[in-house]
């Protein structure tokens, strides 16, 4: 399981914790604690009848392109207000590791989304559309069983044409990139 979403905008706070710093993404690690994380996984399971089919933006060319399941923050709301602010708490941050000029923060969407077995989400950017295009930084919370319990998963960051940076899904980590940078499950 991960929770992922895009940030609109910003608000300066305080950073805290543990994190890999890289020119692509920041990850930080042991962001919820054992008790937040253990909950919204089993809120994620509870839910599991609940997920539906992930979309894309409608594309002739590419009609697989995206393999997963998802589901919204209104069905796990409490837990969204809490990665929110967790999220909220690590932006200011984020965007001066990232270069990414300062913004302010319109909305925040959050889902969760299931990659199983075979699942994946090919190359893409999460503002590459006009529906999309407004979102700057991209997130994504990992959380999953413990112990872990499959392979695979991993955030693919394409650093440039020739370079790819490997995310490992590491539970109770959240990384950022910006919304603009090629990446895939």
């Amino acid at each position: 399981q991960e929770a992922a979403g895009k940030a609109g905008r910003r608000r300066p706070l305080y950073c805290r914790d543990r994190a890999i710093v890289m020119e692509t993404h920041r990850q930080y690690f042991n962001v919820l604690g054992e008790i937040a994380n253990r909950d919204l996984f089993s809120v994620a399971t509870s839910k599991r009848g609940h997920f539906t089919q992930s979309k894309t933006s409608p594309n002739k060319l590419y009609p697989d392109w995206r393999r997963s399941t998802v589901i919204y923050n209104g069905q796990f709301a409490t837990s969204a207000i809490r990665l929110e602010r967790e999220i909220r708490l690590r932006l200011p941050e984020v965007i001066g590791a990232l270069q990414i000029p300062a913004f302010d923060i319109g909305s925040f969407e959050i889902q969760l989304t299931s990659h199983n077995h075979g699942e994946y989400y090919k190359w893409h950017t999460d503002n590459g559309t006009k529906d999309t295009a407004n979102r700057v930084v991209t997130f994504v919370y990992y959380f999953h069983s413990l112990p872990k319990k499959f392979s695979g998963g991993e955030l693919l960051i394409h650093a440039s044409a020739e370079k790819r940076v490997v995310v490992e899904p590491e539970n109770d980590s959240l990384v950022f990139f910006d919304s603009r940078t090629k990446h895939e499950v």
